[in-house]
């Protein structure tokens, strides 16, 4: 609206609609408006008559940078822009196509997304509170890693107790357990006792075989009896340490422990209170 006492300045303009000002009607630098359209064009210095601004509806689109095709519709843009994709409340938004936007199902409460695939909607699995679930384990191999599954190595259970290193050795004990009763007969180490303590109670007398542990194993003898007894060396090589005389039996005092290494299968050495 034009002032009292003021010279109004309009604009080239037209109140056709759609119509376009020609590079012919304009100068370099010259604003022209199609009022009817409400957009605001200008030349440049090249002679191109370029669109600068449009409020023709309320409504528009924007393409999106980065996604061939791909359009987000804008609700309103003069005012707040609000992104909208039509889909499933409480789902994952994907690209189902190269133009449009579709959700997956519903997830549920603690529900971990999988991605689908191109185009395809992303699976989704759930997990109770403070559970881990596998996702592609493999189960094929020695040592495989099993979450949810009750397996961590090669356990018999679900406990820490009963895992193993390899399938075979067992991780260890917290004390050191005893292996059976207590021997009151003469008894043959086996590799069951590995790691473990013999008692040996009133008539008991120990026997160590050749070529049967391995290198590191060791046993423990515990004389529990008023007497020494006697543990036959069968194996190759025996030795009390410190002294390098092959002993064929090695006597173990009253209440006395003897600590057996196994340097090799056919050779040990015993520590402890021997002779």
């Amino acid at each position: 609206m034009a002032q009292t006492n003021y010279t109004p300045i309009s604009l080239y303009h037209s109140t056709t609609a759609a119509a376009v000002p020609l590079a012919a009607n304009l100068v370099a630098g010259e604003l022209a408006l199609n009022i009817e359209d409400m957009k605001l064009y200008c030349e440049n210095a090249a002679g191109t008559v370029t669109l600068l601004a449009s409020n023709a509806s309320s409504t528009g689109t924007v393409s999106t940078v980065g996604w061939t095709g791909g359009i987000v519709s804008v609700a309103n843009p003069t005012t707040t822009p609000a992104f909208t994709i039509a889909g499933t409340s409480g789902g994952v938004p994907y690209f189902n196509s190269g133009t449009t936007w579709a959700t997956s199902a519903v997830l549920a409460a603690s529900a971990l997304v999988l991605g689908g695939g191109a185009g395809a909607a992303p699976a989704t699995t759930t997990t109770g509170t403070g559970v881990v679930t596998a996702l592609g384990v493999n189960t094929g191999s020695a040592g495989a890693f099993v979450v949810n599954g009750g397996a961590l190595g090669t356990p018999s259970s679900g406990t820490l107790s009963s895992c193993t290193v390899d399938g075979t050795n067992a991780v260890g004990y917290r004390n050191i357990p005893q292996s059976g009763s207590a021997k009151t007969t003469s008894y043959a180490l086996a590799v069951t006792d590995v790691g473990e303590v013999i008692n040996v109670g009133t008539g008991g007398s120990i026997t160590v075989p050749d070529a049967t542990f391995a290198t590191g194993d060791a046993v423990i003898i515990f004389n529990n009896t008023s007497g020494a007894i006697t543990m036959t060396m069968t194996i190759t090589n025996a030795y009390i340490a410190g002294t390098d005389a092959d002993k064929a039996t090695i006597s173990v005092a009253t209440r006395g422990v003897a600590n057996i290494l196994f340097v090799t299968g056919t050779t040990c050495v015993v520590t402890g209170n021997v002779s």
